[in-house]
């Protein structure tokens, strides 16, 4: 995570062509750029919880359970950062580096609190995940055929065969024996062990799509690739060490990507 303080620094270049103004003028100046760093600052305090919602929002994803006591916690968190923020515009302050300093200190406090937060809850969410997906000793291919198969994903013999959702209408590749035939574009992957390797290739060349979307894609498409990757990042989850919330990690970021777009589904429906 970027330390705070270099992300507040910016405000100082504010300053630079004040330089040389006449005092009173310069106190002017000052004072309003004071209030662009406290206002950057209230949006800061946040931001800086975003984390730990969005694994309070995941472990709902994953146990369809009520997390509104835990979003409570998390803006608790940026209410009270905000608070105090607020309260500097009633101080006074040498130069702009005493305020900057002050800000970065209760910014610093509270991403501390978030922070710890994030962790509790992401270790609550490795419980529930491998307690749902990995607590019968299922084999790998049937437990992704039945979690999968409806969204362009079919199994052969130690193969994972992904078909992914059109980035435009009418998208196809060449196929068959000369290559005459038009069909779905689909991409196979070999079954690793272990299967986090196979994850992480399939993870690139669904990121890969992502990243050719185009105006005229649509949006429930771009949710459908960010849904697969979230899914197999949790049931990759099972092939890993309890203290390893590498894929959990990856379940929350793009789960938050699905509810964001779900939003954009919501209001359009293209890009």
């Amino acid at each position: 995570m970027i330390a705070l303080s270099k992300r507040l620094c910016a405000s100082a270049f504010w300053l630079l062509p004040f330089v040389g103004i006449p005092t009173n003028a310069s106190a002017d100046l000052l004072g309003i750029v004071a209030g662009r760093t406290i206002d950057h600052a209230m949006d800061r305090a946040d931001q800086i919880v975003d984390r730990a919602r969005q694994a309070a929002l995941a472990i709902e994803a994953q146990t369809n359970t009520d997390v509104s006591n835990r979003l409570k916690q998390v803006q608790e968190i940026a209410n009270d950062a905000q608070k105090q923020i607020f309260a500097l515009e009633q101080q006074t302050f040498a130069d702009m580096n005493a305020l900057t300093n002050k800000i970065d200190a209760i910014l610093r406090e509270h991403e501390k609190q978030a922070d710890a937060l994030e962790h509790s809850f992401m270790n609550d969410l490795s419980k529930k995940i491998r307690e749902v997906q990995c607590a019968t000793d299922v084999i790998l291919q049937q437990q992704l055929k039945d979690a999968l198969g409806k969204i362009g994903v079919a199994f052969g013999a130690n193969e994972i065969t992904i078909t992914p959702p059109v980035l435009y209408e009418g998208e196809h590749s060449s196929c068959g024996l000369l290559l005459l035939r038009s069909c779905r574009v689909s991409q196979t992957f070999t079954i690793y062990t272990p299967f986090t390797e196979t994850y992480k290739e399939i993870k690139i060349y669904l990121e890969k799509r992502l990243s050719a979307v185009r105006e005229d894609t649509p949006v429930a498409s771009v949710i459908d690739m960010n849904a697969l990757i979230a899914d197999m990042a949790k049931r990759t989850t099972c092939f890993t060490m309890a203290n390893d919330e590498t894929y959990e990690g990856e379940f929350v970021k793009y789960s938050a990507l699905v509810r964001r777009w779900n939003t954009v589904l919501v209001l359009g429906g293209q890009l």
